[in-house]
């Protein structure tokens, strides 16, 4: 899938049935990715194979806001475990002379997956989309505390490779028994970061008005 937009969808006036308003908290929120999927489209006694295509596709990805609030106020962006350093020596080392096979299958694998959500080529800055698949590598970040979560409750990981505005996948948060997972602060602009970005979303929901 090619990614052309990716936004959230915050509602503030839902009810009950009752006709009493919905806390913030509660209200309707979606993450929205809209895009287009690659698809063969044949042609009857022309192209029985198919002709190479693009269908708009959306995925949306429902919660309430304030799931969405915590989510955005603990990105790896902003949290102690993000290791974006570590990362591109990791990149350096399995691109590098001495990689193996296996190393070298592993990173492409990552931009393989980077690409597929890569906005469509012809609206990228480069313009075929290597400089921004390259970028989106050198965004990542490694996590060890992931690392060490999964290597305490399922299997060993030699890497975990982190987007930075992703956070604690759903099963981890569960796990540790904290909404954000495993997500600190690394220093005191992130934690005011953090708290802007759940602020943000709760004033949405609570229908008042955000000014810069």
């Amino acid at each position: 899938m090619f990614i052309k937009r990716d936004v959230f969808r915050i509602e503030s006036g839902a009810r009950e049935a009752d006709g009493t308003k919905i806390d913030p908290e509660g209200q309707s929120a979606q993450h929205v990715f809209e895009g287009t999927a690659p698809v063969n489209i044949p042609v009857p006694g022309v192209n029985p194979v198919g002709t190479p295509g693009s269908l708009p596709l959306q995925i949306v990805a429902h919660s309430t806001a304030g799931q969405l609030a915590r989510s955005v106020s603990s990105l790896c962006v902003n949290c102690k475990h993000f290791d974006r350093a570590g990362w591109l020596r990791m990149l350096a080392r399995n691109e590098g002379p001495a990689a193996t096979a296996a190393e070298r299958h592993s990173i492409n694998s990552i931009r393989a997956e980077i690409l597929m959500r890569l906005p469509e080529p012809e609206e990228n800055a480069g313009g075929d989309g290597d400089y921004d698949v390259e970028h989106a590598m050198r965004s990542m970040g490694l996590c060890h505390a992931l690392r060490e979560f999964y290597r305490e409750t399922k299997e060993e990981q030699d890497i975990i490779g982190v987007w930075p505005r992703a956070g604690c996948p759903e099963e981890v948060a569960t796990a540790v028994g904290k909404p954000w997972g495993l997500f600190v602060p690394k220093d005191n602009d992130a934690e005011r970061q953090s708290a802007q970005n759940y602020d943000d979303v709760m004033l949405r929901a609570a229908g008042k008005v955000i000014t810069p």
